[in-house]
């Protein structure tokens, strides 16, 4: 069962489970899985009729159809088909939601993640990546998503760190919390049927670089803190790609291997297997990198990249508040 959560009556009732579990449960957060919605049944078992106008479009991209793993494209929401409403169907879960936590708990902000999201949702929720494999190429290519999300308006944003599928490897799982710690949402998940990855599971040396990284994050909070409330008030980013600090510089206008956290910290993190350095721009400015070096740019430095300390660099002209 589905609920429609453009129905009015849909949402009276999911505040009144939402308020039954929280008497049961003390929960502080809500986390909705799976609410794209997601469907392991194959479109034979659910019946859906094929011959439907809605099941049989002119064109369909890719190679399934769009019922694949969801629900009957004809399927009935008060607001209209599922055809019309697929992609905001998280949108009014997550508003939903949203609603049902600030009468229950009515002192407390609420905090929801959501697997899937829509455009305007970062008004309601954080998102996370999904379920992403233990691979270098994985751990890179969350810079991107996380930029990416930051654009269009979804500031906490992350992915798991170490990867969700697959096992991951203690090298990559060192190098994944020295980028996953600025995550503007930090947070090390993993399947079921994996090897445990916490950092004391995967041994002193990803404990110790973990645990390095995370006390800069909580140094880091009240900055952190302040580019969020920025982003409530006047919809700015949180974690940035360096073109939009540096408009006129060109070589920046691809580069998704750096991000800054708003216009003052820049973070190079090492993203490949079996290599100790990183190849880092520091755009026009005098920059204080990982607290012992300083360099004007614009210029390309080789920068070493210790197993126990994440790359954290500064730009001068700026105040950052840390605790």
């Amino acid at each position: 069962v589905w609920l429609d959560f453009t129905n009015p009556e849909t949402m009276n009732f999911w505040k009144e489970q939402l308020q039954q579990f929280h008497n049961e449960i003390q929960f502080d957060a809500l986390w909705l899985d799976m609410n794209e919605p997601y469907n392991f049944r194959s479109l034979k078992d659910m019946n859906c009729d094929m011959n439907d106008t809605l099941m049989n479009i002119p064109y369909t991209p890719g190679y399934d159809p769009l019922s694949s793993s969801t629900i009957c494209m004809y399927a009935k929401h008060t607001l209209g088909s599922h055809f019309d409403l697929h992609t905001l169907y998280s949108f009014y879960e997550s508003k939903a939601t949203v609603d049902a936590l600030r009468s229950i708990h009515k002192q407390k902000r609420p905090f929801v993640v959501s697997r899937s999201t829509a455009a305007g949702q970062g008004r309601y929720t954080s998102h996370w990546n999904g379920d992403i494999t233990s691979e270098w190429s994985s751990m890179r290519n969350t810079i991107t998503n996380m930029l990416t999300f930051n654009i269009i308006g979804m500031p906490l944003i992350g992915a798991d760190i170490c990867g969700f599928m697959r096992n991951t490897t203690v090298d990559l799982c060192l190098r994944w919390h020295q980028l996953g710690a600025f995550y503007s949402f930090s947070r090390n998940h993993n399947d079921y049927d994996t090897i445990d990855q916490d950092p004391v599971a995967m041994g002193p040396k990803v404990t110790a670089a973990a645990k390095k990284s995370l006390e800069y994050r909580y140094a880091l909070l009240p900055y952190l803190y302040t580019l969020f409330y920025k982003a409530h008030l006047y919809g700015r980013t949180v974690v940035r790609p360096l073109f939009y600090e540096f408009t006129n510089d060109t070589k920046l206008y691809k580069m998704n291997e750096q991000f800054m956290w708003g216009s003052a910290v820049m973070f190079n993190p090492a993203l490949y297997e079996g290599r100790d350095t990183v190849s880092t721009y520091f755009p026009k400015g005098q920059w204080f990198s990982n607290f012992n070096k300083e360099y004007f740019g614009p210029i390309t430095v080789t920068i070493k990249t210790e197993i126990d300390v994440p790359n954290i660099n500064f730009r001068a002209g700026y105040i950052v508040p840390m605790q």
